[in-house]
């Protein structure tokens, strides 16, 4: 029996007064037995006490999801450490973490099937091992832990200069570069149709509305009855003056949004709260599935327990996507109904679905300046950099709720594969005042487009 992470019952330990740490997960070693030095570095890392990058010295905690995915590639490391009888005060970066972990992970020998990893998965994992073994350090466990370090410049959000410097961990694995490969909308059409016909109603609504708004597994399900109101009187139109087909209606969310933790609430993560734009007749779909269909699976949920059973389930029922027996559905349940849909493509995932809805809109937005390609190619190419990267920075990326310059260029590479033309980010070659014109006139027009 190798490591593992285990959960302790929240409420319990809450009660105990250890209310800081409820949430995290902890370690069991091979005996099995509470493996302290880990666990402790989890509560550190989990309550914001230490970080490696000093970002969280406010005191802010890091997402459950990312606490969970510390503790598995830090139990990989342990096992394999453990395996290979390398002491943890003694272990160094380059005779045991590159020219051996990862050496073995490049080549297959440590892998669950011996197979190769994938890069993002091995420096992963070679990173956590780093800081953890530099956090031992820190709490005096081991002597000093050296992980050298190289700094580069690289492109930003800031995509007038690409005079960034960004810290670089050498000896790190080479990842190739994202491509992305999307759907048409047939096959969009054909496969959310899908979902409804092969599982049901609720699940093909939360597939649909991933791929309409860009919301994540999490915060699908996290859901509320009243994150739409019932009432469509009241209901926050952006731009009442469009046509129907084009109005959306604006909704606020926090629960399951990734990024810092405020708490939790009928056991979902409160995260930083952002906005989501809903089509309006995608809104009248939700509001028809919450006044019938969610309620008649609702009052069979309810009426199959006693009476105190019955108030309580009345109580919990917060979340608007319940199954045909009135339980909730998970991020989990909702991933196996999107693969049980007629899939575009073997790795068609929830997450790709977000990408898709960013790409549509991308694609949809530089529909406008097709006639661009008609000038001359170098000139052309700045002018259409310039215009997809406003559109991203300006639409895309506060509703995808982050802003990664890496998934800024993944989006940007796509539509110059589509469009036929070149990426340019160092603008001081090209014509600095056409691009400036530019880029103002492009500012204006999605400003403009937003307000109606």
């Amino acid at each position: 029996m190798g490591f593992s992470v285990r959960y302790g019952d929240a409420d319990k330990v809450r009660s105990a007064g250890f209310g800081r740490v409820a949430e995290l997960p902890f370690i069991f070693d091979s005996r099995p037995g509470y493996h302290r030095v880990s666990s402790w570095y989890l509560m550190d890392r989990g309550t914001g006490d230490w970080s490696p990058t000093k970002k969280f010295e406010s005191g802010l905690r890091p997402s459950a999801a990312s606490i969970r995915d510390y503790a598995d590639w830090l139990i990989n490391f342990l096992e394999w450490a453990e395996a290979r009888s390398v002491d943890l005060i003694k272990c160094e970066y380059n005779a045991d973490l590159i020219e051996k972990y990862q050496a073995e992970m490049i080549s297959g020998e440590w892998s669950r099937d011996g197979a190769p990893l994938a890069g993002a998965t091995i420096n992963s994992r070679v990173q956590e091992a780093c800081y953890f073994l530099t956090w031992m350090a820190d709490q005096k466990l081991r002597p000093e832990f050296k992980v050298p370090y190289r700094r580069n410049r690289a492109g930003s959000n800031n995509y007038k200069s690409s005079d960034v410097e960004i810290k670089q961990r050498e000896g790190k694995v080479r990842v190739n570069k994202k491509r992305l490969r999307m759907p048409n909308d047939n096959e969009i059409a054909e496969f959310t149709l899908s979902v409804y016909e092969v599982v049901g109603e609720a699940e093909g609504l939360m597939s649909e509305t991933i791929l309409l708004t860009a919301l994540r597994r999490a915060e699908i399900s996290c859901w509320r009855t009243d994150t739409l109101p019932a009432d469509p009187r009241d209901w926050e139109i952006v731009n009442p003056n469009a046509p129907i087909s084009r109005q959306s209606v604006r909704v606020s969310i926090r629960y399951g949004t990734k990024g810092t933790t405020y708490g939790y609430n009928c056991g979902d993560k409160i995260g930083p709260e952002r906005d989501v734009f809903l089509p309006l007749g995608h809104a009248y779909r939700l509001n028809h599935y919450y006044n019938n269909t969610r309620n008649k699976s609702l009052a069979k949920y309810i009426s199959s327990a006693d009476v105190k059973e019955q108030n309580n389930r009345i109580k919990k029922s917060v979340h608007l996507f319940i199954n045909s027996d009135g339980e909730r559905i998970h991020g989990k349940a909702l991933y196996r109904a999107w693969k049980k849909g007629n899939l575009p493509y073997k790795n068609w995932s929830p997450h790709l679905g977000r990408d898709w809805w960013a790409c549509s809109v991308l694609l949809k937005e530089m529909e406008a300046h097709k006639e661009l390609l008609k000038l001359p190619h170098a000139i052309a190419s700045v002018l259409l950099t310039a215009s997809a990267m406003t559109i991203i920075q300006l639409n895309i990326m506060p509703r995808l709720g982050h802003s990664s310059p890496e998934t800024s260029m993944i989006y940007l590479h796509w539509i110059s594969d589509m469009m036929g033309f070149n990426i340019v980010i160092d603008y001081e070659i090209a014509n600095q005042e056409a691009y400036e014109k530019r880029l103002a006139e492009e500012r204006r027009r999605i400003e403009h487009t937003q307000d109606q």
